[in-house]
This record gives structure tokens, C-alpha cells and sequence, in this order.
């Protein structure tokens, strides 16, 4: 499952990385991408960021990944 996590993480975070090289890293459950900063670590208070999380419907609720458990677990949020 850690292959299918990962693959997942940088599938999402070569999406991003084109329009916003150095500003995207990955999270525990999402890939971070960072606007208004020059890279990741720049944090000057001028930060607006999304969390995108790759996600799953299974049944009533959703399928996300969690890459310190290294697999998928369910959530309705």
C-alpha cells in the first residue's frame, strides 16, 4: 500500500509543480501548495495555501491516504 500512497502523493504533486516550482510538498494525508512565497520553507506571514488531498468514494464515505500508517483510511469529513 505505501507504493499506491506514494504514487498518489507525487502524481498530485507533479500536478502542481509546474505552475508552482519550489511551493509544493507533501503532508501526512495532502500535498501542500504554498502561493504568495518563493519556496516551501518561506513562511513571511504574506501565505496563502491549499491542502489537497487525493480521495476516494467507498460507500457513504471517502477513502484518503495517510502516509504514516501507509495506507488508505476512511473518513465522512
Amino acid at each position: 500500500m505505501t507504493a499506491i500512497l506514494t504514487k498518489s502523493s507525487k502524481q498530485s504533486r507533479r500536478s502542481w509543480s509546474p505552475t508552482t516550482p519550489g511551493r509544493v510538498c507533501c503532508d501526512r494525508r495532502a500535498v501542500r501548495v504554498d502561493f504568495g512565497v518563493d519556496t516551501v520553507g518561506d513562511l513571511n506571514g504574506g501565505v496563502i495555501s491549499f491542502d489537497v488531498v487525493p480521495a476516494f468514494t467507498d460507500g457513504d464515505h471517502y477513502l484518503i491516504p495517510d502516509d504514516v500508517l501507509a495506507r488508505w483510511i476512511p473518513t465522512n469529513r
